[in-house]
């Protein structure tokens, strides 16, 4: 993850307070995802909480709003983080997994 920030130097989109705390210290551009709201970063890495990784395996979403804000704050990439990519390598075959 440090390689990936140090590359794209990213913000990060986090559902709320508490779950930014869980990122690693040199994460330093941190925001909410409602407190995003009305901006535009380049490339965006979302922490995903457990509604959201549902969802990124077929589960609906029982209010979509702030998901749906972050996930239209990228203009060129979003990422999510994850401990499980071999997961999403099987679910969504078409996605990069990116290693450095």
């Amino acid at each position: 993850m440090q390689a990936y920030e140090e590359k794209y130097r990213p913000t990060y989109l986090t559902y709320d307070s508490k779950q930014a705390n869980k990122l690693p210290s040199y994460c330093t551009r941190k925001i909410n995802f409602g407190d995003s709201k009305g901006i535009t970063r380049n490339d965006i890495v979302i922490l995903p909480n457990t509604p959201l990784e549902k969802f990124v395996f077929e589960k609906p979403l029982k209010s979509p709003t702030k998901y749906y804000i972050a996930c239209t704050r990228a203009r060129y990439s979003i990422a999510l983080i994850t401990n499980t990519p071999d997961n999403y390598k099987k679910f969504h075959a078409d996605w990069n997994v990116w290693e450095p």
